[in-house]
């Protein structure tokens, strides 16, 4: 039977080539997001400009939904600190929002709140797990913290069923931004620039937009098939893998071939310099692994970029 799902914040990175998947698995997909037109114009489904600040908006979006992914948020943590009322206001009273918004509507869809590894802040381990403590160390990360707070309570007082979700660094895409790490790394790279590397020494945990694409479409589907058991759990859609972002900034520069010189300045306070991630709990939960290699996901992404 075909499935009506909400991607808030689904004409970004991420929600836009899950929308693409979703409908092609035969899904029936509503977009919200302040902008329908950057990364989105060419998909054929329900688009509402929409902005989870104002809750006069939500009900619409909302009508009849079985899943809500929420994706909606202020989503770098340089802009967190740059514009942290708008960070706030956006990730912490958005989903404070979308949340209410389901409890007023009567309706029990999956909720998917998309977070971020940033709510560990500096984890002090190798392999970080969902029960790991959480001490966030940018105004970023701890909105998304405080997202996921408002989550488990609406969840747990008003029979909302949820899921949290921590991504770390995905890559892959021309709809990235431009001032991520990868998308900014490999356009210097390819244009002959020097590669400015923040620190040098993180450790950090990529995962291939695909790999990330698949792990939402395998929880929808498992939702949807009657699998309770992710239900009410935080799950992380990560590799397990570390590459210090000098080895990143080196293997771009090696599949671009390109002779640009690797430069270095401070790292920034509120980078968190090691996390990666656990990935056990969301095979266990689900059965999937997130198995693109990063040498191959950045050749991937770079066969996009010079198409």
């Amino acid at each position: 039977m075909l499935s009506k799902i909400l991607l808030t914040g689904g004409g970004g990175f991420i929600g836009s080539h899950l929308a693409e998947e979703l409908l092609t698995q035969g899904e029936e997909v509503t977009i919200a997001d302040v902008d329908i037109s950057r990364n989105v114009s060419h998909i054929q489904c329900e688009k509402i400009l929409a902005d989870v600040r104002d809750r006069q908006t939500l009900a619409q979006c909302l009508r009849q939904k079985d899943v809500v992914i929420h994706l909606a948020a202020v989503s770098r943590v340089e802009w967190g600190q740059q514009h942290p009322l708008d960070c706030v206001q956006t990730n912490v009273l958005g989903t404070l929002n979308v949340l209410d918004a389901i409890k007023s509507s009567g309706l029990h869809p999956l909720f998917v709140l998309v977070s971020s590894r940033e709510v560990y802040g500096e984890p002090g381990v190798q392999l970080v797990t969902e029960a790991h403590g959480k001490n966030p160390i940018s105004i970023y990360g701890s909105s998304k913290l405080a997202a996921e707070s408002l989550t488990r309570t609406y969840g747990q007082h008003f029979e909302i069923p949820f899921v949290i979700v921590r991504l770390s660094n995905t890559y892959g895409s021309r709809r990235d931004l431009p001032g991520r790490v990868i998308p900014r790394f490999m356009q210097a790279a390819l244009s002959a620039s020097p590669l400015i590397v923040n620190g040098g020494e993180q450790c950090l945990d990529f995962v291939y937009i695909k790999d990330v694409v698949r792990g939402f479409t395998t929880l929808v589907r498992s939702f949807l098939n009657g699998n309770k058991a992710p239900l009410g759990q935080d799950l992380h859609f990560v590799s397990g893998k570390g590459t210090k972002v000098m080895e990143l900034a080196r293997l771009i520069k090696d599949i671009c071939k390109s002779e640009s010189k690797i430069d270095t300045s401070d790292l920034r306070p509120f980078d968190v310099q090691n996390f990666v991630g656990d990935p056990s709990k969301t095979y266990k939960l689900l059965g999937i692994r997130f198995t693109v290699s990063l040498r191959d996901g950045l050749l991937r992404y770079l066969g996009e970029v010079r198409a």
